[in-house]
């Protein structure tokens, strides 16, 4: 069901030049915006990242500033008075530590008096009394400053610090600009169905055009409004349906000029056309005649009055068979039931290959044949 559905859509997408102009636009106009945020996010994140670093060792050089004269008198109170004014609302821990890691002051007075000896606290007692980072992940930030005096270096301020308040103001950047591309993809596809709609008016204009010529009516043009290119192509259509409906015409007073009757039949003996000289010798008008089966309207019996079968007729087995027929021994019956000796040409209508249906020439040899049974006639006197 999955797989039908998709194929749907594609097949809905691939069918038509607007929906294909929407998708590439949508597409195109999707990746910039999501690459965009991308990388608006990421930049956003290293910055807070490093803002986060610095306030913090600001903070941290505060302390140790305010610590060292508490520090060398080791006046825990102090240190402690100190370490509990720190205000921040992410603030995890903050501790003052000897040069040996032993705890002078911290937010868990539990902890005083300890030495840290965790993995993470033994970087502080193997390194060189400089700023630390210690730990720094998405969601916390462990940092340490030494604190001097005199140049001497007495003690380390501790400060860890989480990253929820960091973490939330990310999360509404990246849901702004998605919001933005959204909005951004949205306006892109209006703009892409307008622009589309636009283009494709034109193409659906000489879509229509074309079905009104199969259909019939040769005298339709497309209406150029601009020079653009389907405007061109626009031009180039009308010129040649002039040059069709020239053709058209010639081909017309062509048949109207000619005295012998013709008239064309598909491949099941409809007839499709015939000219008016062929209509006037049947005794019918040109419509009458359209769309009737040609066999059973006026060569459905021989001449001496017996039944003429459609599978014997010379006519049907030119589109059938792809045989070309010439017949002079035969009649065509009239609307008014008379009848007249004809002679015709039946020649098979070949498209691509296939037998569309076919085209008899005929003519009325009534004047002949009378000529012919005078002569006879006239012979058979002169004979002694």
């Amino acid at each position: 069901m999955i797989k039908s559905l998709i194929s749907n859509l594609f097949n809905a997408w691939r069918s038509s030049i607007r929906n294909q102009l929407t998708l590439a636009f949508a597409t195109v106009t999707s990746l910039i915006m999501l690459i965009f945020n991308y990388n608006i996010i990421q930049h956003e994140r290293d910055f807070l990242m490093k803002e986060s670093i610095n306030h913090t060792f600001e903070l941290a050089r505060a302390v140790a500033v305010s610590s060292s004269s508490w520090l060398l008198a080791d006046d825990v109170v102090g240190l402690q008075e100190i370490v509990l004014a720190i205000s921040n609302p992410e603030l995890r821990y903050a501790m003052v530590l000897s040069p040996e890691g032993r705890v002078m002051a911290s937010h868990d007075s539990s902890l005083i008096g300890h030495y840290l000896a965790d993995p993470v606290s033994r970087k502080i007692l193997i390194s060189t009394p400089t700023n630390l980072t210690l730990v720094d992940t998405k969601n916390s930030l462990d940092i340490v400053t030494p604190i001097t005096a005199n140049q001497q270096h007495i003690g380390w301020v501790r400060i860890g610090l989480g990253r929820d308040k960091l973490n939330n103001n990310l999360r509404k950047v990246a849901i702004h600009g998605f919001l933005m591309a959204f909005l951004a993809i949205t306006i892109t596809i209006a703009i892409a169905l307008w622009l589309s709609g636009k283009l494709t008016s034109k193409l659906n204009h000489v879509i229509m055009v074309a079905n009104q010529v199969h259909a019939g009516q040769t005298n339709q043009r497309v209406q150029i409004k601009d020079m653009s290119e389907i405007g061109i192509l626009g031009k180039d259509i009308n010129r040649m349906l002039d040059a069709l409906q020239y053709a058209n015409q010639r081909n017309e007073l062509l048949l109207h000029s000619i005295s012998d009757g013709f008239y064309g039949i598909d491949n099941q003996g409809i007839v499709t056309f015939i000219n008016p000289a062929g209509a006037r010798m049947l005794g019918y008008e040109v419509e009458e005649i359209i769309g009737k089966d040609s066999h059973k309207l006026i060569h459905h019996t021989h001449n001496d009055g017996s039944h003429y079968p459609s599978e014997d007729c010379k006519i049907y087995a030119s589109f059938k068979h792809g045989i070309r027929s010439h017949v002079s021994n035969e009649v065509f019956w009239c609307k008014d039931g008379s009848s007249f000796p004809v002679e015709y040409y039946s020649d098979p209508v070949i498209e691509n290959g296939n037998i569309i249906g076919a085209v008899v020439s005929f003519s009325n040899i009534t004047q002949q044949k009378e000529n012919e049974e005078l002569i006879v006639t006239n012979t058979a006197k002169l004979t002694p």
